[in-house]
């Protein structure tokens, strides 16, 4: 799997191999793809019902059976028609997300002795509502290099380098093709083989940081209840409004009984 991803389907960054080989290799989404070749239905195992651990390793299994029968261009057709095809509609620039995209620009056009990125504003809208827009454009040598919009213009420089990358690494949507079935089968994936990747971190005098913050699913409110009372009520404590929620008891007391609230009944109010 790992040598078919390294294969420049595209021309791009080591990087984005690695992000696509660890996304498509994910014990999920291995799992993904076994249900749905009906891997499912035909296993015999104790531990049902069948965990994604299990569901992943069975496939592997199918593609080392094939490939330990001696037909090894069998063994890369299965891959690519079922295992790189979950690469189809997903944008490969997010699978890789890195922090500071404007400090990673304005180094490599340096070293490749071009001017220093100059954000612009291009042209807004609704500055003075709840929701304004912001379109920066970055320029380098006077020449626009790419443009993005933002809700403010802080983000929108920011989405604007990473548009510059883009561009610069040929991983937009335009340049990023992959090729299936007849056309992926007449590709001579041994030519790439000997081809040295670009690494990032050898162009640059900085390490990269890496975040994925970006995209994690927001949390639930169950999930968020979950960290409240595992996490953030073990170290910061009860609050104090909830220890003296009872001054603030809508409620009247009861004259036989002053230590217990009763709420106020319609004709009371």
């Amino acid at each position: 799997l790992y040598i078919l991803i390294v294969c420049k389907y595209f021309n791009a960054l080591f990087c984005f191999f690695r992000a696509a080989h660890d996304f498509i290799t994910s014990e999920e989404k291995l799992a993904k793809i076994s249900r749905e070749l009906g891997i499912y239905d035909l296993l015999m195992a104790d531990n049902f019902p069948y965990n994604n651990s299990l569901m992943s390793s069975s496939l592997r299994a199918i593609v080392g059976a094939i490939l330990f029968d001696g037909n090894k261009a069998e063994a890369e057709y299965f891959i690519q028609d079922f295992v790189l095809t979950q690469l189809i509609n997903v944008d490969i620039n997010e699978l890789w997300y890195f922090k500071e995209p404007l400090k990673i620009l304005t180094a490599i056009l340096e070293k490749n002795n071009r001017g220093i990125p100059e954000p612009r504003i291009l042209r807004s809208s609704g500055e003075f509502t709840v929701t304004p827009v912001y379109v920066v454009g970055i320029y380098s040598d006077k020449k626009l290099i790419g443009e993005s919009a933002g809700e403010s213009v802080l983000i929108a420089t920011e989405m604007a380098a990473r548009d510059c990358l883009k561009n610069l690494w040929g991983s937009n949507e335009k340049s990023v093709k992959f090729k299936f079935g007849e056309q992926g089968r007449q590709l001579n994936l041994h030519d790439f083989y000997e081809m040295p990747n670009q690494l990032l971190n050898s162009q640059l005098n900085f390490e990269i940081e890496l975040s994925d913050d970006l995209y994690k699913e927001p949390l639930t409110p169950q999930q968020l209840t979950i960290k409240y009372k595992r996490e953030i009520e073990k170290a910061i404590g009860t609050p104090y409004r909830r220890r003296l929620w009872h001054f603030f008891y809508p409620g009247t007391r009861h004259k036989t009984s002053p230590k217990r609230f009763i709420a106020p009944k319609a004709k009371t109010i």
